[in-house]
């Protein structure tokens, strides 16, 4: 009897398509909110939205905010764009994940945050995934 695992981490995989696909953004993706740029970098924040999806073991659906962090408002809008242009051009594969289908449910738009000199841009996606091999 084969016993199948939990889904691999949907975050881990949306981690590594920004971070494969967008460049700029290599090394500073993650779900820590207390990790924001320091100097002219960017930071890209991963968020599952609660109740947002549904996996039976093999394949789910869900939806996740990203939010890009910046130092101006110009710079975390031209990133949040330009990952958003990324996610969009599914399929995506990663060692143990396939996002079969991205679509956008909230485009990229200014969101509050408490520090006045940190702009933060965000947008919420609906990803359709698989395992490989499935």
């Amino acid at each position: 009897m084969t016993t199948i695992q939990p889904f691999p981490s949907i975050e881990k995989a949306l981690k590594t398509v920004i971070e494969m696909s967008y460049p700029e953004a290599n090394g500073h993706v993650g779900g820590d909110l207390q990790t924001v740029p320091a100097d002219g970098s960017i930071y890209v924040w991963l968020g599952l939205v609660p109740g947002g999806g549904v996996n039976d073991q093999t394949s789910g659906q869900w939806t996740i905010d990203v939010d890009v962090f910046a130092r101006d408002y110009n710079s975390a809008m031209m990133h949040a764009s330009g990952i958003e242009a990324k996610l969009l051009a599914s399929p995506h594969r990663t060692d143990e994940i396939i996002i079969d289908s991205v679509f956008q449910n909230q485009s990229p738009t200014e969101r509050p945050w408490d520090d006045d000199s940190v702009y933060r841009v965000g947008a919420t996606y609906v990803l359709t995934a698989r395992r490989r091999g499935v």
